[in-house]
């Protein structure tokens, strides 16, 4: 619940400005989701993940030796839960490259807090709209590299959140 005088009621409330940052960040993260969604979600599904999205690739077993572990269980369980309709395939390889973008954008405003916040939207936007991720938007096959790239910015964002004198921890 807000007070009185900070809702919003077709301006800013006195008292509330702007965050530029944010701003910025959620029209860069919108455009590429509003793009990739347009672009690729109805994208038929590949025949190499084809063969990964069965229902038995959740009870196979663990085999760390095979990279492909994870995306054959995540392939699985996507078949699962939406069956082999692609729209929800793409969507769900979609979230992964939109949370990644958030999470960097967050682990980038955490890390230089007094940086220009177009240097932190301008990373966010080169590292979405780069080639390689245009490329992994057009195979759902990538979908290990899109894991890949997700829990590396869910671990820098989390990283970003220690403070060594804060927590304690001793300085290397």
């Amino acid at each position: 619940r807000t007070r009185p005088s900070m809702q919003l009621r077709g301006r800013t409330a006195p008292g509330v400005r702007a965050d530029p940052f944010a701003i910025g960040l959620g029209v860069c993260v919108g455009a590429f989701a509003l793009f990739a969604i347009v672009a690729f979600v109805q994208l038929f599904l590949l025949i190499e993940y084809r063969q990964w999205a069965t229902p038995l690739n959740l009870g196979g077993p663990l085999e760390i030796e095979r990279t492909r572990t994870l995306g054959y269980a995540f392939a699985g369980f996507m078949t699962a839960a939406f069956g082999y309709v692609p729209a929800w395939h793409n969507l769900a390889h979609i979230a992964l490259l939109v949370a990644s973008g958030w999470l960097l954008g967050a682990a980038l405003r955490r890390l230089f807090p007094d940086a220009p916040w177009a240097l932190a939207v301008g990373a966010v936007a080169f590292f979405l709209f780069a080639e390689p991720m245009l490329d992994a938007l057009t195979w759902q096959a990538t979908i290990l590299d899109k894991l890949a790239v997700f829990f590396t910015a869910l671990g820098i964002y989390a990283a970003s959140a220690i403070e060594v004198e804060r927590d304690g921890l001793p300085a290397i």
